[in-house]
């Protein structure tokens, strides 16, 4: 999409959902063939069959590895929140704490009713 496209039409968000990392190659494929439509990528960790926290960082690590042609947008949706995921709080809150402090994505989405005084200070420092 052009700059002047981008003034008149809203910005598009392909969202995609791993269940391993052998859809990484696939996944990537169609988005290139997209390119031209898709501004950003968005990452849903919760689809993932395997959603430890090192299985998502490893396959987070190497899609961004693969596809580098728009910023990606870090989503983990609880099944409270109308996802896949089953994570308690804590280990929701270390997931979150770990991507927006390390940096891992270039967005992302969190819940308005997840923030808390420490991560709502690791996303003031990450600016």
């Amino acid at each position: 999409m052009t700059d002047e496209q981008k003034k008149t039409f809203p910005y598009i968000v392909a969202t995609i959902s791993l269940e391993t990392e052998d859809d990484i190659k696939k996944t990537v494929e169609e988005l290139i063939s997209n390119k031209d439509s898709i501004d950003i990528v968005e990452f849903r960790a919760d689809s993932l069959k395997n959603t430890s926290i090192e299985n998502i960082n490893e396959i987070l690590e190497k899609f961004k590895a693969e596809y580098q042609l728009a910023p990606i947008l870090f989503t983990y949706r609880s099944k409270g929140q109308g996802g896949y995921g089953d994570f308690d709080h804590e280990t929701y809150y270390k997931l979150m704490q770990d991507i927006i402090c390390n940096k891992k994505a270039d967005y992302v989405d969190i819940q308005l009713d997840t923030y808390e005084d420490n991560l709502m200070n690791c996303i003031t420092s990450s600016k």
